[in-house]
């Protein structure tokens, strides 16, 4: 799915579960920021079933790039920033690190934070289990660590495999590529070398970040099942009936005009 107006926006759909099902098209959409939309844009998301739009960045940020929105989509702003961490947006972060060593050192920690406690992650959840959200789409700056993580807990939900988790994780890394590009360009005169490596690790997706999340949330708990029971009070009854909701055997079902589908 092209959408010209913003970074990184994918369809869940067709990524398997470990069990050979597969999530279903027109329900989970991950994303950058909404903020450039083209009416294009517009027109083509009022057209699929997206009822909410969840921004998981800071109200800063979501301030300073409002999110241009269509027609029937319903917009929440849950940060998904912990507390602990001083913020998540790669542009303030740029700011406060000074090598590229501090800035894999912060996203690692920042990845280690993020599955817990999290209010909007929480809040991905229960919308998940609600009728009236037939389709959402969650997003921050980027659509690659608050969103990244989201999507890794979404995707555990749904019992993906983690390896599957991170092969999809790191699809961010071509999706975000010539923004990073562009980036490096247009501050190359005012960068020095460090910073100019600090800029790369903060706009890459790499494995030992998402790998990070993994490592904590099993430091923590047993398995990903007591993590998603304790964290999102999620027991095997609602389980079966979230992935009964986003999983198929047929996506070819899928494919076909969905007005109906519930």
């Amino acid at each position: 799915m092209r959408i010209f107006g913003a970074v990184n926006f994918r369809d869940l759909a067709g990524i398997p579960t470990q069990d050979g099902r597969c999530v279903v098209p027109r329900r989970l959409f991950r994303s950058a920021q909404l903020a450039d939309l083209t009416d294009d844009d517009k027109n083509h998301l009022s057209g699929l079933p997206i009822t909410h739009v969840l921004d998981l960045r800071d109200v800063s940020e979501a301030r300073h790039s409002p999110d241009a929105l269509w027609e029937g989509a319903f917009y929440e702003c849950i940060p998904a920033t912990p507390k602990e961490i001083f913020g998540a947006n790669p542009f303030r972060i740029f700011s406060r690190v000074k090598n590229a060593s501090e800035a894999f050192d912060f996203m690692c920690n920042l990845y280690r934070a993020l599955p817990f406690d999290n209010a909007a992650y929480r809040r991905l959840v229960a919308l998940m289990q609600t009728d009236e959200a037939r389709g959402v789409v969650y997003h921050c700056s980027l659509g690659k660590d608050r969103t990244g993580v989201a999507t890794a807990i979404v995707l555990l939900l749904l019992g993906v495999s983690p390896e599957t988790i991170i092969l999809d994780y790191l699809a961010t890394e071509n999706e975000i590529m010539e923004l990073r590009e562009r980036l490096s360009l247009e501050w190359a005169q005012n960068c020095t070398p460090a910073q100019q490596d600090v800029l790369t690790s903060l706009f890459s997706a790499k494995r030992p970040f998402i790998e990070a999340m993994f490592d904590s949330i099993l430091s923590k708990y047993r398995d990903f099942h007591e993590y998603i029971f304790r964290e999102y009070a999620i027991d095997d009854a609602a389980l079966d009936a979230i992935r009964s909701r986003y999983l198929t055997r047929d996506l070819n079902e899928w494919r076909q005009p969905a007005a109906h589908k519930t």
